[in-house]
Parts: C-alpha cells; sequence; structure tokens
C-alpha cells in the first residue's frame, strides 16, 4: 500500500472511503497533486503579479533608498548595478535625476579603485584614457611617474652592478639623457675586451711598430684595415676607446701613454693582445690561415 499524504488520508477517511480499491488511490492521488500543483502555480502567478505592482508603484523610490545606502557603505559595484536598474526601468522619474549625481561619483571611485593599488603603468596609462576627466587622473599621472622612477632606478643599478653587456647596452638605449653614459660605454667597452681575451678561441693580435723614437705623455697609432672586413678595436688602459674601421680604410686612434689592453674583431674572429705606449705607432691588420 502506498503512502498518502495526510490530508488525502484524511479526506478520504471523511469521505468514509476505507473500502476503495487498491487500484484506486493511485488515480486518486495523482488528481490531488494535480489539483495541489495548480494551486502552487496560481499562487505564485498572484505573487509575481503583486510583487510587479508593488515595484511600479514604489521601485523608483526603493532603488534611490538602496543606492543611497550602498553609498554610505562605499559598495560602488553594487550601486552601479541598481542605478542601472533605476534608469533601465524608471527613465524619466525624479529618483534617477536625484541618484545620477551618486552614481558618477560611485563610478570615479569604482574605476580608480581598480588600479589605484596596481604597479602597472599600462593599467594607470588605460585609466588615463578611459577616464579625461576623471577626478583621480592626476593621482595616476602622479603613480605613473613614481613607477617610471623605481623602474628607472632599478635599471640603472643593475647597468651599473651587470658584467653583461647588453644589459647596460639596453639601459642606454632606454635612457639616452642618462648622465653617466660615456662612462657606462667605458664599461661596456671594458667587458667587451675582458670577454675577448677570456676566450679560448681568440688569437694574438700583431704588434703595432714605433714609428717615432720621442716619448711623450700621448700616443698615436695610425691602423690600416687589410681584413677584407669592417675591423673593431678595443682598447683598454690610461684610456678606453672603441675604433671602427671599414675594410680597406685607415684611422688614427690617441691614448693616453700606458699600458693597454687590446681586443679586435674582423669578419667574425677575435683578436687579443698587450702592448704598452708612448709616442707614434702603426698598425696593419689583415687576416690569414693561421689567424696571425
Amino acid at each position: 500500500m502506498k503512502l498518502f499524504s495526510s490530508i488525502l488520508v484524511f479526506l478520504l477517511l471523511a469521505l468514509g472511503c476505507n473500502s476503495i480499491p487498491e487500484d484506486q488511490y493511485d488515480q486518486l492521488e495523482a488528481e490531488y497533486r494535480e489539483q495541489h500543483a495548480a494551486n502552487l502555480k496560481l499562487k505564485a502567478k498572484a505573487d509575481s503579479l503583486e510583487i510587479a505592482l508593488d515595484f511600479c508603484s514604489n521601485g523608483a523610490p526603493k532603488l534611490l533608498q538602496e543606492i543611497v545606502k550602498l553609498d554610505k557603505e562605499k559598495l560602488w559595484g553594487k550601486l552601479i548595478k541598481v542605478y542601472k536598474t533605476l534608469r533601465e526601468n524608471f527613465p524619466a522619474s525624479n529618483e534617477l535625476d536625484k541618484a545620477t549625481p551618486i552614481y558618477e561619483n560611485a563610478k570615479a571611485e569604482y574605476n580608480w579603485s581598480k588600479v589605484k593599488n596596481s604597479n602597472n603603468k599600462e593599467s594607470l596609462e588605460s585609466y588615463i584614457e578611459n577616464n579625461p576627466e576623471g577626478k583621480y587622473v592626476q593621482n595616476a599621472k602622479a603613480k605613473i611617474q613614481e613607477i617610471k622612477v623605481a623602474e628607472y632606478e632599478k635599471r640603472l643599478n643593475e647597468a651599473r652592478s651587470t658584467t653583461s653587456e647588453n644589459v647596460i647596452q639596453r639601459f642606454l638605449d632606454d635612457y639616452p639623457s642618462y648622465g653617466g653614459a660615456d662612462e657606462m660605454r667605458k664599461r661596456i667597452i671594458e667587458l667587451e675586451v675582458l670577454r675577448i681575451i677570456g676566450d679560448q678561441n681568440t688569437a694574438n693580435i700583431p704588434s703595432s711598430q714605433r714609428t717615432g723614437n720621442s716619448y711623450s705623455s700621448n700616443a698615436q697609432i695610425s691602423i690600416t684595415n687589410n681584413t677584407g672586413y669592417t675591423l673593431t678595436i678595443r682598447y683598454l688602459g690610461p684610456s678606453i676607446k672603441r675604433i671602427t674601421i671599414p675594410a680597406g680604410g685607415y684611422k688614427t686612434v690617441y691614448l693616453s701613454s700606458g699600458s693597454y689592453k687590446i681586443a679586435a674583431t674582423a669578419g667574425g674572429l677575435n683578436y687579443a693582445g698587450y702592448e704598452s705606449y708612448s709616442g707614434e705607432y702603426s698598425a696593419q691588420y689583415y687576416i690569414s690561415r693561421s689567424r696571425y
């Protein structure tokens, strides 16, 4: 025997239906449930209609009240959603006029809240682009400047402490007005010389020939490039210089007298050596099968 709802059992008993055949219980239960479901649907429709009527009559004031409450609580995101509901359903209401300045302020606060703690320069720049008249545009610009200064200082410290020529060069490329650029370029030359000298595949560079007998505090080296390639020569000593001479070209370099580490590159090959200069010298460079 199936278990009926207490209400249905009570009705059956009240009607004196104790002797109803079992096969009729299913039909009675189905009819009852169908009628009960119809009543529930009717009630739901009535409740919905009541809610709709209340919304039409009192919706705008209630929405405005909610907007004011959310504004005090500084829940900008929720406030924006409630305002949009008010605007969509009551576009000509006095409540919308009253809510609009609250909404405008909330929108400004909400947009700024999403980026004010960001250290991402692109996000702040996007904020300024999308809110050109925003109340926090100046704050965003100041934040961007702080990020730029911090980034500059970080890059500067890296360039000063690195042993990578590329890191220094990228810093100089990104900050061409840096006041200490000449010293950093010398540091690049120094690193290039040390790298080439330390390379086991580097060959010996031929010595320069002295052309005068006088000694002085300055040296003059006249160089002819017969390598068939662009020749780059770096000098590391009392003076730090890098010169580039095209194939078949000629150039004179002036250095303070003293001892030098020298590193040259031509045709993808490296050459290095040590020399002391004081006076006038000449050098001719070429590439042979023995690589000097």
